[in-house]
């Protein structure tokens, strides 16, 4: 006895055949006819959530959070408007799945750079460059080589911490351990300096990063055009220089 089932599967029409009924053939799963098409729609469906993660970063960085509407994420990356609700079930957790996956390989990089050398107290100068290249060199990095995705990331980046909500949700909650890890480095630095300059180090440092890899395209504008605020290879030099000393003056001064 022979029959046919017919069925669909992520519009790629497949044919099983069981050939008897009486002695059905024992089969792995990673035989069953059916294991490919479904692999293929997890493969797709995987797709589609790196495309929505990719086209919100690109527009809540040009637009912000609020400017950017579901359907207008969802036009850009071509699929339906329910697609966000499936993937990510609201817009806000969408905004926060783009922060997380480029926060962990980024909080990575810099505890391990920084982990790699204990700050000594009594060599200030090459310790504040350990800990100023180590949190600011993984972000230019990514800013130079990481493609397109990183450049969106530092522009939405960079919006997002001007705004006062910065503290106000679990965005920054995501940032604050390995932030304690840079402070507490400063802070073993310069044992006698006061608290709230080790902070003001830490803040300042921070927002000249972020000024630095957000391409605003000031740097052109005051120059006329003979420097650019992409031109991050040339760019770190000035800038390391500019953190590290403000960082040494800052928390020696009484």
């Amino acid at each position: 006895m022979v029959r046919l089932f017919h069925f669909n599967v992520n519009r790629n029409e497949t044919i099983v055949s069981f050939q008897s009924l009486r002695k059905p053939v024992r089969r792995s799963r990673e035989a069953m006819p059916w294991s490919e098409p479904l692999t293929r729609a997890y493969k797709k469906s995987a797709s589609i959530r790196e495309l929505l993660l990719d086209t919100a970063e690109a527009l809540f960085a040009e637009r912000g959070f609020h400017g950017a509407s579901v359907r207008d994420i969802t036009e850009a990356a071509n699929v339906r408007n329910a697609s966000i609700n499936y993937h990510f079930e609201s817009k806000e957790n969408l905004f926060l799945k783009v922060i997380e996956r480029r926060i962990e390989p980024l909080a990575a990089l810099r505890s391990e750079r920084l982990l790699k050398m204990k700050p000594d107290p009594t060599k200030p100068e090459i310790s504040v460059r350990h800990v100023v290249e180590s949190f600011a060199e993984p972000m230019l990095n990514f800013a130079e080589y990481g493609g397109p995705g990183w450049k969106n990331y530092c522009v939405l980046i960079a919006r997002l911490s001007v705004q006062k909500q910065w503290g106000e949700n679990d965005v920054s909650q995501k940032y604050d351990d390995h932030a304690h890890l840079f402070l507490d480095a400063l802070k073993i630095t310069f044992p006698f300096a006061d608290e709230y300059r080790i902070h003001c180090c830490f803040q300042f440092l921070l927002s000249t990063t972020l000024y630095a890899v957000c391409d605003n395209e000031r740097l052109d504008t005051l120059s006329a055009g003979k420097f650019r605020s992409d031109d991050l290879s040339r760019l770190r030099g000035p800038f390391l220089d500019y953190a590290i000393g403000g960082i040494i003056q800052l928390a020696k001064a009484i």
